[in-house]
């Protein structure tokens, strides 16, 4: 499979993560030299075999995200090697199609996904669902998030499929500003 994504030196030992497209999870600790699947430290497992990976970013406390489709939304804790599932299926109890992730803070993940934006908290495990509404002009104006990114004055700006950009000022996250194409 094609390389989808890679993070340089996450935990300061010089790791690199590699996603692939269909091969999943690896990791090179001699500049790309060799490629090492991620196994759990539990039982050896190959967690992520044949997954598609479709972002690895770095967060806080020696920990690493990464989405992809089979395992949904995932924290690797770098230092314990333990793997927590973040977000597989949302309130409704459908599979979360993550296509990309920004660590807002210490504490806050933003997670793009096909039936919007998730706002998950880290310490409380709990997330706000943001998604697109016809009756309420604030929501998001299509689902199908591709992008995320977060500018200098803290505002997530939020690219769609469908429905061009979104803005949300984290000043005021309940009523966003929409901007179209």
């Amino acid at each position: 499979g094609s390389v989808k994504m890679c993070i340089r030196d996450s935990d300061n030992s010089g790791t690199i993560w590699v996603g692939f497209y269909g091969n999943g999870l690896f990791y090179s600790k001699d500049n790309l030299k060799t490629l090492h699947p991620y196994l759990s430290p539990k039982d050896s497992d190959e967690v992520f075999k044949d997954d598609v990976i479709m972002k690895i970013v770095p967060g806080a406390y020696n920990c690493i995200y990464i989405s992809s489709i089979r395992k949904g939304v995932q924290e690797l804790n770098l230092t314990s090697g333990n793997l927590r599932n973040l977000l597989l299926m949302d309130e409704t109890g459908e599979m979360v199609y993550s296509r990309d992730l920004l660590v807002n803070s210490d504490n806050e993940l933003w997670i793009g996904a096909e039936s919007g934006v998730y706002i998950y908290n880290l310490r409380t495990d709990k997330y706000v669902h943001l998604h697109s509404s016809k009756d309420d002009p604030y929501s998001l104006s299509d689902n199908a998030v591709y992008s995320l990114c977060e500018d200098r004055e803290s505002g997530i700006w939020v690219g769609s499929y469908f429905g061009g950009v979104d803005y949300y000022s984290l000043i005021h996250i309940s009523e966003p500003t929409r901007l179209r194409r």
